[in-house]
């Protein structure tokens, strides 16, 4: 039994009745226990949950990426929906070991993501400087405070975390069991300096 089945991406061939359909039989037979949505934008969200309540919505969220806290994030927290927070730091950005100077490959897609263009890049690296600083106050890593400051949003209830190594992993979990203070959340959410 499969404890969380997340549909990865709408699919505009498939009414979306009829996937929450299917997705209730699945529960139903006992091959799923829950299931939720990801990448869906609002209408089709409000939609799929009209149908049948949505416990889980997995969205891109990071400092960087703030797009969801306009429609999405207000509209889960109104309807009780668990919200899952994918590219928590950025594709690496938010670890503060890139810098103006960094190029990509070809092969490396960050070479073509919009937070590591030049037009992009100089402010995004200020939010990295912030991070700094506050890595340097609470003794942690850079993307332990990106992540921490994550976990504390409200509504957000997971961040999802690559690692390529354990100690990655480890480094990760670190983000846990501790919090920012109110005026480090508001340092990291406004334009203001330290």
């Amino acid at each position: 039994c499969i404890p969380i089945y997340l549909i990865h991406w709408p699919d505009p061939n498939t009414p979306i009745e009829e996937t929450i359909e299917a997705l209730c039989k699945c529960q139903d037979m006992g091959k799923i226990q829950h299931f939720g949505v990801s990448n869906f934008p609002l209408p089709l969200l409000k939609q799929a949950h009209s149908w049948h309540k949505i416990p889980f919505v997995e969205l891109q969220y990071n400092l960087v990426d703030r797009s969801s806290e306009i429609e999405l994030l207000p509209y889960c927290l109104t309807e009780h929906i668990n919200v899952f927070a994918y590219g928590s730091l950025a594709q690496g950005l938010l670890t503060g070991k890139y810098d103006v100077n960094t190029k990509f490959s070809q092969d490396d897609r960050r070479h073509r993501l919009p937070h590591f263009q030049p037009d992009t890049l100089a402010n995004n690296l200020s939010i990295t400087d912030k991070l700094n600083k506050l890595s340097q106050i609470y003794n942690k890593k850079v993307s332990q405070v990106a992540i921490r400051w994550l976990l504390d949003q409200p509504g957000v209830s997971a961040a999802i975390v690559g690692a390529k190594t354990p100690e990655q992993t480890e480094m990760n979990i670190a983000a846990f069991g501790w919090h920012l203070s109110e005026q480090d959340q508001e340092y990291l959410n406004s334009n203001q300096n330290y």
